[in-house]
C-alpha cells in the first residue's frame, strides 16, 4: 500500500452537512479500495486566490490515505465524474530523512579550501583604512 494525500476543494453551493456527507462518501469508497483514512482537518470554506469555475469560496478538504497504485484510476474516476468536486490535486507522501549537516571537527585535511572554514578573521573597516593610509 502506497501512502497518498488528497486535497480538493467542494463547491460552495453546498450546505456544510451536504459537504462533510460528500466527504463520507469518498472516505467509505476509498476504505472499500484501501487501508486506512485520516481526515486532516475539519471541512470550512475558504476563500479562493482566484476563481476556480466561476467561484470565489469554496470547502477545503484534505484526506490522507493508503491505497494499491492499481486502484489510483478508479479514485482519479470517481472525482471527476463527481459534479461538486471543483478541483482536486492527488500526491504520493514520502517520508523524508532529514540530512544533517557537516560538523567542523568533520572538515578534514582533503575538504577543498573553499569549503574550510576562515582561519584568519576579517579585517575590519579601521584596519583597512589604517593599511590604505598607511601606503
Amino acid at each position: 500500500m502506497t501512502p497518498y494525500r488528497l486535497t480538493y476543494l467542494l463547491s460552495p453551493k453546498l450546505e456544510k452537512d451536504e459537504a462533510i456527507e460528500t466527504n463520507q462518501k469518498l472516505i467509505s469508497f476509498l476504505e472499500k479500495k484501501g487501508e486506512k483514512v485520516k481526515t486532516e482537518k475539519e471541512i470550512a470554506q475558504q476563500d479562493l486566490a482566484y476563481p476556480i469555475q466561476k467561484e470565489k469560496r469554496a470547502y477545503l478538504v484534505d484526506v490522507t490515505f493508503s491505497l494499491p497504485p492499481a486502484e489510483l484510476p478508479a479514485l482519479k474516476k470517481y472525482l471527476a465524474e463527481n459534479v461538486n468536486i471543483l478541483r482536486f490535486l492527488l500526491t504520493r507522501v514520502e517520508h523524508r530523512v532529514s540530512k544533517k549537516r557537516v560538523s567542523e571537527k568533520r572538515v578534514s585535511e582533503k575538504t577543498p579550501s573553499r569549503l574550510k572554514k576562515r582561519e584568519k578573521p576579517e579585517e575590519t573597516v579601521d584596519e583597512k583604512l589604517n593599511r590604505i593610509l598607511a601606503s
